[in-house]
């Protein structure tokens, strides 16, 4: 997820979302926009092509 900003640091932001509706287990990243946009090497490289967003 991808959020325009937050007052949390990013080790705490996922705690704030409910994931216990989805049907498979995820890794649940939340990045704000600053953050996703600074992403490089290998594993932006994964986010972007890889990645299942929902």
């Amino acid at each position: 997820m991808v959020l325009r900003r937050s007052p949390y640091p990013f080790w705490e932001r996922s705690r704030y979302f409910n994931t216990m509706s989805l049907s498979v287990p995820v890794d649940f990243l939340v990045y704000t926009e600053e953050e996703f946009e600074k992403l490089e090497g290998r594993f932006a490289q994964v986010m972007q092509k890889e990645v299942r967003w929902l």
